[in-house]
């Protein structure tokens, strides 16, 4: 009879111990999926606060609005394109 009590018992250690393993090897996966949930939901966050402030501002601006960069890369073409209209006629 104490044969059977001891055999019980180490088979709740092993199973015991199982369970720890499975727990080790689940619980990462199962945080990834939490943190991955919580990570899509700041970028959707961040994208709608982002369209409402866009939507916000655009009645603001002009109809006309060209940025800087694209403005001096404008004249810089006309600067050109006259530039050798010059050259042209005078040849």
């Amino acid at each position: 009879m104490n044969i059977q009590v001891e055999v019980h018992a180490k088979d709740f250690a092993v199973q015991r111990g199982q369970a720890i393993v499975e727990a080790a090897m689940v619980l990462p996966l199962i945080l990834v999926l939490v943190l991955g949930v919580f990570a899509v939901g700041i970028v959707g966050r961040t994208d709608a606060a982002l369209l409402a402030v866009s939507q916000e501002a655009a009645p603001s601006m002009p109809a006309t609005f060209v940025p800087a960069a694209v403005f001096a890369l404008m004249r810089q073409q006309e600067s050109l394109s006259h530039s050798s209209r010059s050259l042209a006629r005078a040849s």
